[in-house]
């Protein structure tokens, strides 16, 4: 069980540094920013969003709360993995939201 364990600590750790290292390390966005980022993007009902390095999926949230179709993609798991959670959970509700493991160019 120990085992498993650190293989799944070591996992996380490896995928975060390569994220890290090949794009930015993930930052969380605040609430207040969501609302501000959708704002700016004049984000509204019918519109499509692509959020690459998603994250753990807030601006993919928040736009399909507005109406948007969103997909985001993310290339560190741990991350990824809060992104899948809060999709399935927002999934009940709304049915245009999608998350990726993506990597882009390589």
């Amino acid at each position: 069980m120990t085992t498993l364990f650190s293989l799944l600590i070591l996992t996380l750790l490896i995928t975060a540094a390569i994220a890290g290292n090949s794009a930015a390390p993930w930052v969380p966005a605040r609430k207040h920013d969501i609302e501000r980022f959708l704002n700016a993007g004049k984000v509204t009902t019918g519109d499509t969003v692509f959020d690459l390095g998603c994250g753990d999926g807030r601006l993919v949230g928040g736009a399909t709360r507005r109406g948007a179709n969103a997909s985001g993609f993310e290339i560190s798991l741990f991350p990824y993995i809060l992104a899948k959670i809060r999709g399935i959970f927002l999934q009940k509700k709304l049915d245009n939201i999608q998350f990726t493991s993506k990597t882009f160019g390589r």
